[in-house]
């Protein structure tokens, strides 16, 4: 199933002109993140990962609603504070959450 999710999604993105996509955003975008941890999040991996779970949000719905509460420059500046995410990690995790909202609402 995954499989034909990523091969769907690859080329809907060559169609779209997107220069490059990762097999993990793929997933997440097109799967529920209920339950996920917040490395299931793109652009999220061990070290930002810890250092979210250690501020209390260890699971992707977390990050998720604080990015609802908030508009996207508010959203960036919480990222980059509480877990020292560059620049482009908060553009991956906010390009993800917008379209997994696409998805899913």
């Amino acid at each position: 199933m995954k499989q034909n999710i990523f091969k769907r999604c690859i080329a809907y993105n060559i169609h779209k002109s997107v220069n490059s996509t990762s097999k993990k955003y793929i997933i997440f975008i097109n799967e529920s993140m209920a339950f996920k941890p917040v490395t299931a999040i793109p652009g999220v991996g061990p070290v930002y990962g810890r250092r979210l779970a250690e501020k209390g949000f260890s699971l992707a719905p977390q990050v998720y609603g604080k990015y609802l509460q908030k508009n996207e420059a508010e959203f960036k500046l919480w990222f980059q504070e509480i877990c020292g995410a560059s620049a482009k990690t908060q553009i991956d995790c906010c390009r993800a959450f917008h379209e997994w909202s696409d998805n899913f609402l």
